[in-house]
């Protein structure tokens, strides 16, 4: 199972950091996203508890203000914010989840990632930023087959190949 995880890695950092089109001739990118309403925590929040993250406070958390974006289907949901939201956003999932087993790392799309390991809260929860702004990724735990089946079927999606970049 690890290898597999690990030459799915291989494959989308190798066309990743060449830069290489994808089969439709497209970069990687996340779904089509619908503007947000409300405080973005309480979303995140909801998803979180949806696809089954178990949260160590949920009461008293911090607020993220200004204007964001989000993408929901089967696999999870994203949200996206400005770059300049990122402190506000990392001290709201610091308060709900605790520490990041995975630290801030370079990611290839040109910013930082952390994650959340679904082994440890029950969802992966992939937050950071790049040239799009501050993204926070809820996704439901899934096998290695289970992500290999969401990647083939969805090859550019970004969500996929952040996790794919961080536990390679």
């Amino acid at each position: 199972m690890r290898m597999m995880r690990l030459m799915l890695s291989v494959l989308a950092a190798a066309s990743l950091v060449c830069g290489c089109a994808t089969q439709t001739g497209r970069q990687a990118k996340l779904p089509e996203t619908a503007p947000g309403s409300g405080e973005a925590g309480s979303f995140i929040l909801e998803q979180a508890l949806t696809f089954a993250a178990r949260p160590v406070k949920t009461n008293d958390l911090p607020e993220i203000t200004g204007q964001w974006r989000y993408s929901k289907d089967e696999y999870g949901a994203t949200v996206l914010m400005t770059r300049e939201q990122f402190f506000e956003a990392e001290a709201f999932l610091h308060q709900l989840f605790g520490k990041p087993e995975r630290e801030q790392c370079e990611s290839v799309y040109g910013g930082i990632l952390a994650t959340y390991d679904a082994a440890s809260i029950g969802a992966e929860v992939l937050y950071g930023y790049d040239n799009e702004g501050t993204h926070i990724s809820v996704l439901k735990a899934m096998t290695n087959e289970e992500l290999a089946t969401a990647l083939k079927a969805h090859p550019q999606d970004k969500r996929f190949l952040r996790s794919l970049e961080y536990h390679r």
